[in-house]
């Protein structure tokens, strides 16, 4: 599905701190046509610092009588918290945005974005670099007058454009910018209510116009709701669902928010529990009944951020959505992910070699292993895992841990090199 309603955004910095935005640049995208393009000069609350005064050309006489950031918020709040936030190399872009915020002592609601920098990343993962002036280049973009903020995000727009005509969006496309800690899982109740929403919205996706009957459901939806005493997530919707109303139009955007934000409730983790995940996917597929592989690539969406195992959830996307892939290759990777051992550790199998030892163990069996290999001639060593010829890995009750090192390994044996990987522990 191809986006057409959303905001593209990019500051820039007086200094290295947070918050110091000096400029800020902003572009609406409705209905696939450029209908705002606003630029601001903003007084940052610290020092300009040389470089990156060289870098864009801002003096701090240009910006000694503009408003500060909390008196530009009300000017583009609407677009920031309402509208899907474009934005190359996002994290920078709204870690200033919620830093100034703060700073301003404004509250505001999570922040629904694309990253141009990993989308272009997906796309074209042979290009040197990732940059705006490169991609510019490459995708025809008009750069413009580089770090001018207006002329950055208007660029920006022109590529993610170009990427998104090559690339299909989907709602797990779309990441949260947060600065809560952590989130309630949505309950039973509350589950209903959604799915209620979604009902009453759906229909709008082919007539745009709201119409008296949708716009009283919606309304006697806002009432019912209230009824439930979650605050955290009435704040969150009720803004939206107002906006729709406010307006009397569908707004793609909106609508994209809202189903994020379900899913947000329904899954999301500040970490993924890759083993379960694996189990999920793997008894989907030896069931031979693949419709549940949508339900599981948005309850797994957070694995496209996962070191190693990004690049299969991106296999079974594209096998899924597009019949792209094999689908034993697929299946192959899941069982090896799911069981990379070689067997169960022995001595006999390490003799004269030289391996890595992976995971705790408790000191008298550990002792024990030890004394195993010294008698075999095998050692551990602290190596790199491509120049060993063994790792032995613990798995405790909940099976392996998919640690950073662990992974690594499994790459390295997905890629041919002739590493063993041995079980210790429970049977």
């Amino acid at each position: 599905m191809k986006l057409n309603n959303y905001t593209i955004i990019d500051v820039e910095t007086a200094s290295r701190r947070m918050p110091s935005i000096c400029s800020l640049g902003l572009v609406h995208v409705s209905e696939g046509r450029v209908v705002a393009r606003h630029h601001y000069y903003i007084k940052p609350p610290g020092r300009f610092e040389f470089w990156n005064v060289k870098v864009h050309g801002i003096e701090p006489y240009q910006v000694k009588t503009a408003p500060r950031f909390g008196e530009v918020w009300p000017f583009i709040k609407d677009y920031c918290e309402n509208s899907i936030l474009i934005a190359h190399n996002a994290s920078f872009d709204l870690g200033q945005l919620t830093a100034s915020l703060l700073e301003a002592g404004i509250s505001h609601t999570d922040f629904y974005y694309i990253d141009t920098v990993k989308m272009a990343n997906r796309l074209f993962p042979d290009f040197p670099k990732y940059n705006l002036a490169y991609l510019s280049l490459v995708l025809d973009a008009n750069l413009g007058s580089h770090h001018d903020a207006l002329a950055d995000a208007s660029a920006t727009g022109e590529i993610f454009d170009s990427m998104q005509n090559k690339y299909p969006l989907e709602r797990s496309n779309i990441s949260i910018y947060s600065t809560k800690d952590s989130r309630e899982c949505i309950n039973q109740e509350f589950s209903g209510f959604f799915e209620e929403l979604m009902s009453i919205l759906e229909p709008l996706r082919a007539d745009e116009s709201l119409g008296y009957k949708v716009t009283h459901e919606l309304e006697d939806w806002l009432e019912e709701v209230k009824s439930l005493d979650n605050c955290y997530m009435l704040e969150e919707l009720m803004p939206r669902i107002n906006f729709i109303i406010k307006r009397g139009v569908y707004d793609e955007g909106v609508y994209w928010i809202i189903n994020r934000l379900k899913m947000n409730y329904y899954y999301e983790k500040r970490t993924v529990n890759i083993g379960a995940s694996l189990r999920a996917i793997l008894k989907i597929f030896e069931s031979d009944d693949e419709s549940q592989i949508s339900h599981w690539l948005e309850v797994n969406f957070q694995m496209r951020e996962e070191y190693l195992f990004d690049e299969l959830w991106r296999k079974i996307w594209e096998y899924h959505h597009h019949g792209q892939g094999d689908r034993a290759e697929i299946l192959r990777l899941i069982h090896f992910y799911n069981q990379p051992f070689d067997g169960y550790y022995s001595k006999d199998k390490v003799q004269g070699q030289e391996g890595l030892l992976i995971g705790g163990l408790p000191t008298k069996y550990a002792k024990k292993v030890y004394n195993e290999l010294n008698s075999v001639g095998a050692r551990l060593v602290g190596k790199s895992p491509r120049k060993v010829d063994f790792a032995i890995i613990v798995c405790g009750k909940k099976g392996l841990d998919y640690s950073p090192k662990v992974r690594k390994l499994l790459r390295l044996k997905e890629e041919g090199e002739p590493i063993k990987l041995y079980r210790i522990g429970r049977r």
